[in-house]
């Protein structure tokens, strides 16, 4: 299982895919901290700004040495394209984030076919995001082609350290290839136009109070929030879960992924994610 010690440390496009198979990865991570910028999915810039690493905070670094679990988590700040990660290179499963990655795959494939989400689909798009509805998730993943399909989806989008499974519960990632998956949704890019971006950020901005946590409840009231959140339990790992999504408060603007496993239960793991993303959100406050 994963080492007890944090590592901090923001990736460039160029770092290869992470070692190992499973939710946990024994490869010793990086104790480097750095800040480098990210490949955005398109030519667009902004200038940077704020390059506070979150993670790095004297209340982060306190709350984070007492953490229970295998923590890894990611920051993309959308006004300065800095990464920060932490604990990066961990794959860890996705479980219902991958409901985001699902609809992105079944919106580009539309959107290539030059055509829109029946009446159906965009029913049952709704229902696998906004209520985490695993059967319509079934009946989606099958219709944009299974694995094969979102794997190719993924490559394009560059998540190179995510590993396709021939069911949809079972894929694992990273943050920081779901940060990069939440940045197509987010930025201009040519994989989804602004009408398939709008469509999926609008069910993830209505996602039911029931599914929320972490990035859902971490960040202060009024911000506007994009998000999904995903849990399971594992036999190998216990509970995995998960939260990732998009934050917005005028002209501050961040993407978080978040995961943990083999914590102390259910609800400490929600809890812990809920203050990290809390913390974070303070963290890039200006």
């Amino acid at each position: 299982m994963l080492g007890a010690a944090g590592a901090l440390i923001a990736w460039s496009a160029s770092t290869g895919p992470a070692s190992g198979r499973g939710p946990a990865s024994t490869a010793a991570p990086s104790s480097t901290t750095t800040s480098t910028t990210l490949a955005p999915p398109t030519t667009t810039t902004a200038p940077r700004a704020r390059t506070q690493n979150p993670f790095t905070t004297p209340a982060a670094r306190a709350f984070l040495a007492g953490v229970t679990g295998h923590l890894t988590a990611g920051v993309y700040d959308l006004t300065s394209h800095l990464t920060y990660l932490y604990r990066p290179g961990i794959p860890e499963y996705t479980a219902s984030l991958v409901k985001i990655d699902i609809l992105a795959t079944l919106l580009h494939e539309a959107q290539v076919g030059g055509h829109p989400l029946s009446a159906r689909q965009q029913r049952l798009a709704t229902s696998m995001i906004e209520d985490s509805s695993n059967p319509a998730a079934s009946v989606l993943w099958a219709q944009a082609g299974g694995r094969d399909a979102v794997a190719a989806f993924d490559q394009a989008v560059g998540m190179t350290q995510t590993i396709p499974s021939w069911s949809w519960g079972a894929i694992a990632t990273t943050p920081r290839d779901q940060l990069r998956l939440l940045r197509v949704i987010s930025e201009p890019n040519a994989l989804l136009g602004p009408a398939a971006r709008a469509f999926e950020g609008s069910l993830m901005a209505q996602v039911a109070s029931f599914e929320r946590f972490g990035v859902g409840w971490g960040v202060r009231p009024g911000a506007f929030v994009e998000m999904k959140d995903g849990w399971y339990h594992e036999p190998r790992v216990g509970w995995q879960v998960n939260s990732a999504g998009l934050v917005r408060e005028g002209a501050r603007a961040y993407l978080v992924a978040m995961m943990i496993n083999s914590g102390p239960s259910e609800g400490a793991d929600m809890a812990t994610l809920t203050t990290l993303a809390h913390l974070i959100d303070a963290g890039l406050r200006p």
